[in-house]
């Protein structure tokens, strides 16, 4: 069978669209599905680093990645009553283009990578899911579900880009192994009244954790990030944002912090549990696709 892809991505997320961009920069023919019927989703990192900017130099995207980004960030950091002002711009790097943290949403740089896929005739299919994926030896078969049906199709590699609940890890039956942080990240979109904070990124260090507060908010103001005691997140996907967080224990957080302002409007809020581990195959990990070859190893250790 003709292969009518070399590279099969599964997942849109800023690691399956640069790679999608680095195969076809490459000369393959690549197909890139996601089972996220819509592009929005939260985004959960707002920061990009000189190497990663330096990656994604050759692809031709930086341009438009900085003309989305606060390039010269400053962050005002509240132990207390006092205060330190940061700036996170011309770092101590001479041997890079880009010295400097660039404030900039990941939804904004997904946007920024979909467009430049679309310029190179590739577009993200979604809502098109991964029901299975099999090694027959001289390349992969898989079988993708969409509002159209349900297809097979062959081609010579399968990559995983599909997150911490990864399909394309469990067909190769390589599980992830790790115990709970203890600590868990709660995030937010909200507006608020009473005294805000300056304009900025705004660290609290209060005696539950840490608050963050971004003016990098997707459907208000402002983007709120927490730490807090996590209850050990059993039955949770970790790393992936769960379940709603009331309005009053966001207002408990700001107060505990000393932020000193009050929630206006709460425009969505999720705790995300946290676990550290590495990814691996050992002999008790499954397989969700008959004939995928797993050679059993240690069990790897775990590593925060």
């Amino acid at each position: 069978m003709t292969p009518a892809v070399d590279v099969l991505v599964v997942g849109a997320g800023t690691t399956g669209l640069s790679l999608a961009l680095q195969a076809r920069a490459h000369g393959a023919r690549v197909r890139v599905v996601e089972r996220r019927p819509g592009p929005f989703r939260p985004s959960r990192a707002l920061i990009l680093h000189s190497r990663t900017l330096e990656v994604l130099r050759p692809l031709g995207v930086t341009d438009a990645l900085l003309e989305l980004a606060d390039t010269a960030p400053r962050v005002h950091v509240r132990l207390g009553s006092r205060v330190v002002d940061a700036g996170l711009a011309d770092l101590a790097l001479p041997d890079t283009a880009f010295p400097h943290l660039s404030l900039l949403r990941q939804t904004d740089v997904e946007t920024v990578l979909t467009r430049a896929l679309a310029d190179r005739g590739m577009t993200v299919e979604r809502g098109t899911e991964l029901l299975g994926a099999r090694d027959d030896g001289d390349g992969v078969r898989a079988v993708l579900r969409s509002r159209h049906g349900v297809e097979e199709i062959r081609c010579p590699f399968v990559v995983g880009c599909d997150g911490p609940a990864s399909a394309v890890r469990s067909c190769a039956g390589i599980g992830w192994h790790g115990r709970p942080y203890a600590e868990e990240v709660v995030l937010a979109d909200l507006d608020l009244g009473g005294t805000p904070p300056e304009a900025g990124a705004e660290v609290f260090a209060g005696r539950q954790g840490l608050l963050f507060l971004f003016p990098l908010g997707e459907q208000a103001t402002w983007r709120l990030l927490a730490t807090r005691a996590s209850d050990g997140g059993a039955g949770q996907c970790f790393g992936r944002p769960g379940a709603a967080v009331p309005r009053a224990e966001l207002q408990q957080l700001m107060d505990d912090s000393g932020a000193g302002a009050r929630i206006a409007r709460l425009a969505w809020s999720a705790r995300v549990p946290l676990q550290c581990g590495l990814a691996g195959v050992s002999a008790g990990d499954g397989c969700s696709s008959p004939g995928t070859r797993r050679t059993p190893t240690r069990r790897p250790p775990v590593r925060a």
